[in-house]
């Protein structure tokens, strides 16, 4: 209706259109929040399933710590105080925990994943907090979060620092997170984890324990150089599969310079210049692991190859 129509309209006529806008309104607005509601509801219920599946509540209980905790593998939790399993209860006022953790395993890796979460909201998390602290390169990058939508994502890092705050005034029912402790695993005859510098040649990269079933809470990085950087990286892998036990990829992924591949999506065929980045992760289920990877990494001489053509 445009604006010439309404003022046209009787008085009387343009006050039942109005209402009838402001119920559709109010009826929209009621359904988009039963949506929302029902939304976080069933990503409530969801992350419950994924805590049972993992056992995470059996899980050694982390403790405020202001000196680093070197974690041997395996999983780890953290939880604010009066968190109960099945009916978490508002923690403190003036409470103050920090977690400082790295990886044991020197080639290994930390992943941080929060199933649950509520803190008393504020403008820029001034009042209570949960500080989220990792180290890339050379510079230390913090994140602040708050309330029941601005909450920790899934992170990997070697070190992790945690900071949880609370001030005087408003609580709520708190978090329950966990820290995997990943060790760095590859097959009998592939290269090993880590930083390598290749000549030319044919190198294999393999998941742990190949053609056998890799084993659980792995995570291994293959950052790979060749010796001279004009050199061409061939990557392929003949056999793949890493599916996970919830068909995400979540759990079980490999990833090849920065793309993620799972299921069966065997990564293709791929050609680089100077070298190429490989990683890959498993669960911590060992009931639930697959038979990961066979790949390999030719170094070609560029020099050589342009001399025969």
């Amino acid at each position: 209706m445009s604006g010439e129509q309404f003022c046209n309209m009787h008085p009387s006529q343009q006050l039942f259109c109005l209402l009838a806008v402001g119920l559709t309104a109010v009826s929209a607005a009621t359904i988009t929040s039963k949506d929302f509601s029902l939304q976080r509801q069933h990503a409530t219920i969801s992350a419950q399933s994924m805590m049972e599946e993992r056992s995470v509540y059996d899980t050694p209980r982390l403790a405020c710590d202001t000196a680093i905790q070197y974690l041997q593998p395996g999983v780890y939790h953290m939880q604010s105080p009066n968190y109960k399993r099945d009916d978490p209860g508002n923690y403190t006022n003036d409470f103050r925990c920090k977690y400082r953790m790295h990886a044991a395993d020197s080639n290994g890796m930390l992943r941080f994943d929060c199933f649950f979460f509520q803190l008393e909201d504020s403008q820029y998390c001034l009042k209570d907090s949960f500080a989220v602290a990792r180290d890339e390169g050379a510079q230390t990058i913090t994140n602040f979060y708050c309330g029941r939508t601005k909450t920790p994502k899934t992170l990997f890092a070697k070190n992790i620092d945690v900071s949880f705050k609370t001030d005087s005034s408003g609580t709520d029912k708190g978090f329950f997170c966990t820290v995997m402790s990943k060790e760095a695993a590859a097959g009998c005859g592939s290269l090993p984890c880590g930083k390598r510098y290749l000549g030319p040649g044919t190198y294999s990269l393999l998941s742990q324990n190949y053609p056998e079933n890799y084993g659980n809470n792995i995570y291994c990085k293959w950052e790979l150089v060749a010796s001279d950087p004009s050199n061409t990286v061939d990557f392929s892998c003949s056999s793949f599969d890493m599916i996970s036990w919830d068909n995400s990829c979540e759990w079980d992924w490999m990833k090849v310079d920065g793309v993620r591949h799972c299921n069966n999506n065997k990564p293709a065929p791929q050609q680089f210049t100077g070298g190429v980045t490989v990683e890959y992760s498993t669960p911590n289920l060992p009931h639930k692991t697959r038979k990961g990877f066979k790949c390999t990494v030719s170094i070609r001489d560029s020099k050589l190859a342009n001399e025969s053509n």
